[in-house]
């Protein structure tokens, strides 16, 4: 997939991080306002059924309005690929620590830390099928289910709550493993989750040092692996906090 020029008019200036939906790119609006621009991989542009959620999503994100959530500026689900523009956050990418060490389980709760050099196994498994969700929500009454990311589980239901009972807030769950990937956008890979859950048991994750672009591996008691790539994080007022990101599930990883 390389990187094109243009996309529905937006001149791109700069990639900005990819991810297992697509790759997300720096651009500008005719009046000079800074958007991120999110263009869909080809091979899920192809999938009926995810541009249905696609399009679902995209109607879901225009109804969003605050001062803690990035905008909603175009989009189309129809494109040839399908993209969506949201108003660019400048924001901190997670920098790998000195030699890029592997894992680092000292410290808080559920981060670790990859490169582009980890040691991931050349004999990996056979590949599961990413299944996409793009522009998940997550606050106080409204968790994620990682077997149904598409329902709405009842307050205090879901694999993955979200509270904010600490500054800068957590995840946290009863069923489901954390840990924060550290590294270049676009590490978090299923090869990547799946070395750094294979130790990992913590159920409670601190968000304090996740930014707009922090990508979270995550895993439930059924095996299933998830990506959770937080493209808004809004934890100012915490009676209105929230998340919003990318989901990208691999069943029985």
């Amino acid at each position: 997939m390389d990187d094109p020029p243009v996309v529905a008019g937006y001149r791109l200036a700069a990639r900005l991080g990819a991810g297992g939906m697509g790759r997300v790119y720096l651009s500008h609006t005719p009046g000079g306002r800074p958007v991120a621009i999110k263009v869909v991989r080809p091979e899920l542009a192809d999938d009926p059924d995810f541009r249905r959620r696609f399009g679902r999503e995209i109607q879901a994100a225009r109804r969003v309005r605050g001062a803690y959530t990035a905008e909603l500026i175009d989009a189309d689900a129809d494109g040839v690929p399908p993209w969506l523009a949201m108003l660019y956050v400048p924001g901190p990418w997670p920098a790998a620590g000195a030699g890029g060490a592997v894992a680092d389980r000292g410290g808080g709760g559920g981060t670790a830390r990859s490169s582009a050099s980890s040691p991931v196994s050349s004999a990996s498994p056979p590949q599961p099928r990413a299944e996409p969700h793009p522009l998940r929500w997550l606050d106080a009454k409204h968790p994620l289910s990682i077997k149904h990311p598409d329902a709405e589980p009842k307050k205090g239901e879901g694999d993955v709550r979200f509270r904010c009972a600490s500054p800068g807030c957590e995840l946290v769950s009863d069923t489901a493993a954390f840990v924060q990937v550290y590294g270049k956008p676009g590490d978090g890979t299923l090869d990547t989750c799946r070395l750094l859950l294979r130790a990992e048991k913590r159920r409670r994750l601190p968000l304090a040092g996740a930014a707009n672009g922090t990508e979270i591996c995550m895993q439930d008691s059924s095996g299933d692996i998830a990506l959770f790539v937080i493209g808004t994080k809004s934890t100012a007022v915490p009676g209105i906090a929230f998340l919003q990101g990318d989901l990208t599930v691999w069943r029985a990883s």
